[in-house]
């Protein structure tokens, strides 16, 4: 048989398939009609957060309330840890029963005890404080409040079933103390019990905030405050993504901490603009506003 030169076999290939996408595909008689132009919106970032300017009831609560929790922190020590007599902080060093240093952790005898409140900050606060003597990141760490005031905890891992609203409930093991904030630093067995504290129709706790034009006190800290002013600082990667709102009578500056992700979106927060910003205080380098979410600064 005789062989057909390459080029030839490869010509009548390529007109094999150019029939057969023809035919498989089928071109249309007329030309297509232009295509109209899309009608351009623009949307706003929405996540919703919901306030309340009326605080819990005293029954709030869990066995502990916050406040009560954290009158077991010594005030006064720059770096202290507190534990649950039968619960010690798994980190060799500065933690071990037999060493004695400044860091030597103190039995709480309060300790283990059951805490409930409101998560005012979802759990993706990232914290690096030095414990027992070891550098220690946690990357999901949240907020929470009772009607007594709230509360920094300290948590590993950002993925979690609960959020801004949610009530939850634990056990506390572990109490720290870093420098100018104080924490929860180990809990056990939580459980979000939002559904035992909400209203019919309703999908989350309102969280309880408090408007004030005063500067932020060592008291405010955990607590959810609202503050209203003019933006006299922007927030950059070269301030740490640290805003500054200024009263309108020009008698108060409140620190604003944006977290990084929200820094990274560029939000629309230029000088001189009116802005309503609702978080709670950490006192970290000074005493500041976390904001973790667009639902917590309203533009007026």
């Amino acid at each position: 048989m005789r062989r057909l030169p390459c080029f030839f076999k490869a010509h009548t290939m390529l007109a094999t398939s150019i029939c057969l996408l023809g035919m498989a595909c089928g071109g249309p008689e007329e030309p297509l009609s232009p295509r109209p132009d899309s009608e351009v919106t623009e949307e706003s970032v929405q996540e919703p957060i919901e306030f309340t300017t009326t605080n819990y009831t005293e029954s709030f609560k869990g066995d502990t309330s916050i406040a009560s929790l954290r009158s077991n922190i010594d005030a006064n020590a720059f770096v202290w840890h507190g534990f649950a007599p039968d619960d010690s902080y798994p980190v060799s060093g500065d933690c071990e029963p037999d060493r004695r240093g400044e860091t030597t952790p103190v039995t709480v005898s309060a300790l283990p005890t059951k805490v409930r409140g409101v998560v005012t900050i979802y759990p993706r606060y990232f914290v690096k404080p030095s414990i027992c003597g070891e550098d220690e990141r946690f990357y999901g760490s949240f907020f929470i409040q009772d009607a007594s005031g709230g509360m920094l905890v300290l948590r590993d891992s950002r993925t979690a079933s609960f959020t801004f609203g949610d009530v939850v409930e634990f056990e506390v093991k572990g109490l720290m103390k870093f420098f100018d904030y104080d924490a929860i630093m180990a809990f056990d067995n939580l459980k979000v019990v939002t559904d035992e504290y909400i209203e019919e129709g309703e999908d989350k706790k309102a969280i309880y905030a408090e408007s004030i034009t005063r500067a932020f006190e060592a008291t405010d800290q955990g607590k959810v405050m609202r503050v209203t002013g003019v933006v006299s600082q922007e927030a950059t990667n070269n301030n740490f993504n640290e805003m500054r709102l200024q009263s309108e009578d020009g008698s108060t500056t409140w620190i604003i901490s944006l977290d990084r992700e929200v820094g990274q979106r560029d939000p629309d927060w230029r000088l001189g603009d009116k802005l309503e910003i609702t978080g709670p205080v950490l006192n970290s380098f000074g005493l500041k506003i976390i904001v973790m979410s667009y639902g917590q600064v309203k533009k007026l």
